[in-house]
């Protein structure tokens, strides 16, 4: 079986099934891939629906992937599960399977419906962004070109930038004075230490993101293919974490997420969304049920997430075993019962 993604990445193999063990549990009938020659220097995690599978959408059939393997196994009680990516443009941070970690997030988790995205045969993890705006360091609003408009959007934890459309994109270019280079958008590096902020705003809840979160290092090699950006135009210029979408598709990547706690809900076809705590270090984990309103209606932290806007590295602190979720681009992530939630340390890079 030959594998290709869309960022051209490929991978050749067979596939198989066996039993997998992670953190004590036993999951029997474990379907993967095994590798013999690809160009993915990564392993990869499918955790969403089963019709994005590789095999399902080359037209082989669906299969019962880790999250619904879970379920059906009674670890959790329904395919659903937490994503902390913890700032730091998610290269430290957890996967919940099967619970809620209220420790992690602000106020209360806000329920988005899933809807249709570029293919309605598909499902995948698409909600509606009502808009989009900046604020500058004195918190004052900036008015952004086709920032009002409604647009699908994918929330996926396999890609690293925010493609936005272009509108969008380039007015958030002109404010921060982004400089394009090779199709790619490149920042002074400085900007980093600045207070200005992106706020996406979606029925219910505004997620802030601090342009910290916005600017990676110049030497940021990509997730999966450890494929390193085009040379920044000067020594002062860093890759920016918004990006103009080529492929029409607007995709709110790991940039995004790393200030957002998200829970997926495979079952009720909902994403959960809430302001993320960024270097939380206690837990208090509730478990996810089942039926149409499995995940708990909960309260996170209340304190405002204004003074907590940091992006000092770190790294979970979560007790159990460590494992790697990573998913193609641009595909989303899901999950599943649990006497106890099912918590692994996320290796997004």
């Amino acid at each position: 079986m030959k594998v290709e993604y869309e960022d051209l990445l490929t991978a050749t193999g067979d596939y198989a099934k066996d039993t997998l063990t992670i953190g004590g549990v036993v999951v029997k009938g474990m379907q993967f891939g095994i590798m013999y020659h690809a160009t993915v220097v990564s392993g990869l995690l499918g955790v969403g629906f089963p019709g994005i599978e590789f095999l399902a959408s080359s037209g082989y059939g669906e299969y019962n992937n880790l999250p619904i393997l879970l379920a059906n196994q009674g670890y959790i009680q329904s395919a659903a599960y937490s994503l902390w990516l913890n700032g730091e443009h998610g290269t430290s941070g957890s996967i919940l399977f099967g619970g809620v970690d209220t420790d992690k997030f602000y106020g209360s988790l806000v329920a988005l419906p899933l809807v249709q995205g570029r293919d309605p045969s598909i499902e995948e993890f698409y909600v509606t962004l009502q808009g989009v705006q900046m604020r500058d360091a004195a918190g004052n609003l900036i008015t952004l070109n086709g920032g009002s408009s409604p647009d699908p959007v994918v929330l996926d934890s396999g890609t690293t930038f925010t493609l936005l459309p272009a509108a969008i994109a380039e007015s958030i270019f002109t404010v921060v004075n982004a400089v394009i280079s090779n199709g790619a958008a490149y920042v002074d590096c400085s900007l980093a230490s600045s207070l200005f902020t992106v706020e996406y705003t979606f029925t219910g809840i505004t997620i802030s993101v601090p342009i910290s979160q916005l600017i990676l290092p110049q030497n940021f090699s990509l997730p999966i293919s450890q494929s390193v950006l085009p040379q920044s135009p000067s020594p002062t210029q860093c890759p920016f974490g918004i990006q103009s979408s080529t492929i029409g598709v607007s995709i709110l990547g790991d940039t995004f997420l790393s200030s957002a706690y998200v829970v997926y809900d495979l079952d009720n076809k909902k994403a959960h969304l809430a302001q993320a705590v960024i270097n939380a270090t206690s837990e208090n984990i509730v478990e996810i049920g089942s039926g149409p309103n499995a995940v708990p209606s909960v309260t996170g932290v209340h304190t405002s997430p204004k003074s907590t806007a940091s992006c000092t590295p770190t790294t979970s602190n979560t007790h159990t075993t460590t494992t790697s979720m990573t998913t193609p681009t641009p595909k989303p992530a899901p999950c599943n019962h649990v006497r106890f939630p099912l918590t692994y340390s996320v290796g997004m890079k």
